[in-house]
């Protein structure tokens, strides 16, 4: 027999080091795995049985626990056998005479509230009854008491964006996503739905749709070998006046903040057996550009985008280097910006999901990812709000409003800025196309 104590705790397994983890990034996997190869192969070769025991606290969902016991109810596996309970369950008569209150948790959202006597638990929520000598460690840290005391399983161990209401109100249904995926195999064509990003202008040229005159900021989140490469793209979309607590004096000031809105974010993925060719996400800029999107700079993390950022930057765009890995302030100039509701994206599942998975690690140094699963989109992400947020007053304001200048009650018809700023009033007719005939065309004298 063989016993793991506090399973879900083991560190990640670095890359490229073999040792107990077998080389999987969970380690706490690897080594139940070699430990069930060895009972099996070894013992049960002679007639005996073992037992393979593992106990732990939750972190989250995605706890190696918690990834098993899914797998065995999946595959009806019944050598598996399971004892979950919270602290009240084992010690049924300690909490006798005492009140019990409510709680409900919405696993996927990471909420857990106490319930008022008259509240009841909404449609996606699981509720438990807990006892009074806990009603103080609920109210001071719900989730935390939920998944330590409770044995409630969230999302995320310490996550990095808390409040995800704000995840959900940045995402707006009406905002058109610009292809026809979200997550591109790069061995395939792509071609965006322009009619989704662009409109044309009274020449005729392709315009945005969104803040026509805004300057657009591209972030690539390169990968390596098989991994994902996240690219995202937004600009400034206005300002807005903003209440901060000043933290030398702790009082509450008032400053003006941007808009952020984010254009698109793409999962681009490596072909199969294959890698990432970088040529195709740089080609992806021109692409865009050449399309109607006012793409001025772009940003990489410097261990794989320096090369491709001098390639970026001979065809006329200006370049920056941007670490997520480093520095927290790209997250946190992003957190900032979605808890002040400052964001507008296209709904966008994956960049929702890395998001409300993100974990502060135990430094509170770095943000990270669960052990299975990513982030390459919420770094792309944080990279361009982080760009924006540093840079708005200098590259301007592309104005809060789609397709037109000022709201429609102020004309009649829709008024259209043109790619060179100027404006085309609703009784002012078209301009003649090449070839047209220009005579009867009003000429203006001024």
């Amino acid at each position: 027999a063989a016993l793991m104590d506090e399973g879900n705790f083991f560190a990640k397994q670095k890359k490229g080091h073999v040792t107990a983890g077998g080389g999987k990034e969970d380690k706490s996997e690897g080594i139940y795995d070699s430990l069930r190869r060895r009972i099996r192969g070894t013992y049960a070769a002679k007639g005996l049985r073992g037992r393979l025991i593992m106990i732990s606290s939750k972190k989250s969902i995605h706890d190696f626990t918690e990834r098993r016991l899914r797998e065995a109810m999946s595959e009806e596996d019944n050598t598996v056998f399971c004892r979950d309970y919270a602290t009240w369950d084992v010690r049924p008569g300690a909490f006798a005479g005492q009140k019990w209150w409510r709680a409900a948790v919405h696993q996927k959202h990471g909420r857990v509230r106490v319930l008022e006597d008259d509240q009841e638990p909404e449609e996606d929520e699981i509720w438990f009854k807990f006892p009074d000598e806990y009603h103080k460690e609920f109210l001071n840290d719900a989730a935390g008491a939920a998944r330590d005391i409770a044995g409630i399983a969230l999302e995320s161990f310490r996550p990095f964006f808390s409040n995800r209401e704000a995840i959900s109100r940045m995402q707006k249904p009406e905002r058109a996503h610009p292809f026809h995926v979200y997550e591109w195999h790069t061995n395939r064509k792509i071609t965006p739905i322009w009619e989704n990003v662009t409109m044309r202008n009274v020449h005729g040229d392709p315009v945005p749709r969104c803040c026509p005159n805004a300057h657009r900021h591209v972030h690539m989140d390169l990968s390596k070998n098989r991994d994902a490469t996240g690219f995202c793209v937004g600009h400034v979309a206005g300002e807005v006046e903003v209440s901060r607590l000043d933290p030398m004096t702790h009082e509450r000031v008032k400053e003006n903040a941007p808009i952020i809105h984010i254009d698109l974010c793409l999962r681009c993925m490596p072909p199969h057996a294959g890698e990432i060719e970088h040529e195709l996400i740089r080609g992806l800029i021109y692409q865009l550009r050449e399309g109607g999107l006012p793409i001025k700079s772009v940003s990489a993390d410097r261990w794989m985008g320096l090369p491709n950022l001098q390639l970026i930057s001979k065809h006329g765009f200006k370049t920056e280097e941007i670490s997520t890995q480093k520095t927290l302030d790209p997250y946190l100039a992003a957190q900032s910006a979605m808890y002040e509701d400052r964001i507008e994206t296209p709904v966008y599942p994956f960049l929702s999901k890395e998001l409300r998975e993100l974990e502060l690690n135990d430094q509170g140094t770095k943000v990270d990812h669960p052990k299975t699963g990513s982030k390459d989109l919420a770094d792309a992400f944080a990279a361009v709000v982080y760009y924006l947020t540093r840079n708005w007053q200098h590259i301007g304001i592309g104005g809060v409003y789609k397709g037109e200048l000022l709201p429609g009650d102020l004309y009649d018809g829709d008024v259209i800025m043109t790619a060179e700023g100027d404006f085309r009033w609703p009784d002012e007719p078209p301009p003649p196309q090449e070839g047209e005939d220009w005579s009867g065309f009003p000429t203006y004298i001024i």
